[in-house]
């Protein structure tokens, strides 16, 4: 594996490198790309975008380019590159992705180019400023759904097996409290607080490092109890901390904690939509529905602003007509 080689796959694992200054047995590219990454805010920004840049770079010279090519060419081959899918390897396969994805990409490859100008590492301009990004319409995509529809769909599931009762617990607390993916599957065993009364408080990790709580409903709570009593068999103060709540029944995952993807699945095979943050949509619609001030949804829903709950219930209504009905009746519309 050549030197340029070791560092696009270094960058692309996120690995952290410890030096501080460019040395004389690397390029000025590979030099610009170690500071740049190691000079990102967090593990996580430094492994997707080390990743995002490592692809492009070899998508680059697939082309015949580098980063440090002509201005002109590297624009053009970032925005095909941005707005095209691809796979787990970096390849480029057909089709495209949309406005967030894309818009994520190009501030991925302007970071590392507005690093490498001001330190005059690479000559400007930078050449993604000539890319117009996508307008994103806040929550375009919301879809709640009626608790009729989950209802039903719920009491369909049998829980007289492992899976389901693990399913309908999963889904049952996902519904009451809305939390979103990550905060689902992260759950451990210590997250869980057992109460006098029976009833059982979680503890997520939320964005921003933060922690918070939600006291599960009587029934939720017993859902819960039932399937970790005839999962785990044995008394549940015995458990290790990190346990897995929602364990995989998977054959190459038994008993580890269920990914999200595979939470993605549940929601497809119980529920039959298969983007989990529709439960979130469902239980922002539910909560005003049910006269919830906007503040308080705000805060079950861990907004930071007021603003971007108001904004999140107004696309949930949308597609709702309030004089739909009375319209259809005047026009004599019949079933």
């Amino acid at each position: 594996m050549s030197r340029d080689q070791s560092t696009t796959k270094a960058l692309a694992l996120g690995e952290k490198q410890q030096h501080l200054l460019p040395t004389l047995t690397e390029s000025v590219v590979d030099g610009a790309l170690r500071l740049w990454h190691d000079n990102l805010r967090s593990a996580r920004t430094q492994e997707n975008y080390g990743r995002t840049i490592g692809r492009f770079r070899q998508y680059l010279r697939d082309l015949g380019h580098d980063l440090d090519g002509d201005r002109r060419a590297v624009a053009l081959a970032a925005e095909k590159f941005a707005r095209a899918k691809q796979r787990a390897d970096g390849g480029i396969v057909a089709g495209t992705v949309g406005p967030s994805g894309f818009n994520a990409r190009l501030a991925a490859l302007s970071s590392f180019f507005n690093y490498a100008i001001i330190h005059e590492l690479l000559p400007s301009p930078n050449p993604i400023d000539r890319i117009q990004r996508d307008t994103i319409q806040p929550y375009a995509d919301v879809s709640p759904q009626t608790f009729p529809a989950i209802k039903k769909h719920l009491a369909a599931i049998n829980r007289d097996t492992l899976e389901g009762a693990r399913d309908y617990a999963l889904l049952s607390v996902a519904l009451v409290t809305g939390r979103r993916r990550a905060e689902l599957v992260g759950i451990r065993w210590s997250s869980l607080k057992f109460l006098d009364d029976g009833l059982i408080k979680i503890t997520w990790k939320v964005k921003g490092g933060k922690t918070e709580h939600d006291e599960l409903p009587r029934l939720v709570s017993g859902a819960l109890l039932r399937f970790l009593h005839d999962y785990y068999d044995r008394e549940l103060s015995s458990i290790a901390p990190d346990a897995a709540v929602w364990p995989s029944r998977s054959q190459n995952r038994r008993g580890q904690p269920i990914s999200g993807q595979a939470l993605a699945d549940i929601c497809e095979k119980r529920l039959f939509f298969s983007k989990v943050h529709t439960i979130r949509h469902t239980f922002a619609k539910e909560l005003e529905d049910r006269g919830l001030h906007v503040s308080e949804i705000q805060a079950r829903l861990g907004h930071a602003s007021l603003q971007t709950t108001a904004v999140y219930l107004t696309r949930l209504k949308a597609g709702k007509n309030p004089v739909g009905d009375a319209m259809a009746m005047d026009l004599g519309i019949e079933v």
